[in-house]
């Protein structure tokens, strides 16, 4: 989170990890399953940076992310 916030380029991650991608995404773009998987749902984060793994825990906001994945 460091590097990025201090280069400000754009990192593409690969995550199975619900509480990852919302810790460390702008945005989440989602897989449809299957042989042929395309792009599913494509869900803006919009919380404040920096963010924090503990504070994210209590965040209302964060739970609503976390259902829609």
């Amino acid at each position: 989170m460091e590097i990025q916030a201090d280069l400000k380029n754009t990192v593409i991650m690969i995550t199975h990890d619900i509480d990852e991608a919302v810790l460390l995404s702008d945005r989440i773009v989602m897989m449809i399953n299957g042989q042929a998987a395309t792009i599913g749902e494509i869900l803006p984060v919009e919380l404040e940076r920096p963010r924090h793994r503990l504070d994210l825990a209590d965040d209302t906001r964060h739970n609503h992310y976390r259902q829609k994945c």
